[in-house]
């Protein structure tokens, strides 16, 4: 019971850590993309 618990809450955390990179990469890109709109204007 105890190994299941634990290889889903081991699943969850590796789909987190690839969703907030994900999150983190659009972030960055807008925030450059952002930052050069900023100074063509």
């Amino acid at each position: 019971m105890m190994r299941t618990i634990l290889d889903g809450v081991l699943e969850v955390r590796s789909w987190l850590l690839d969703i907030s990179v994900c999150v983190l990469t659009i972030i960055s890109i807008f925030h450059g993309n952002l930052h050069q709109y900023r100074e063509e204007r």
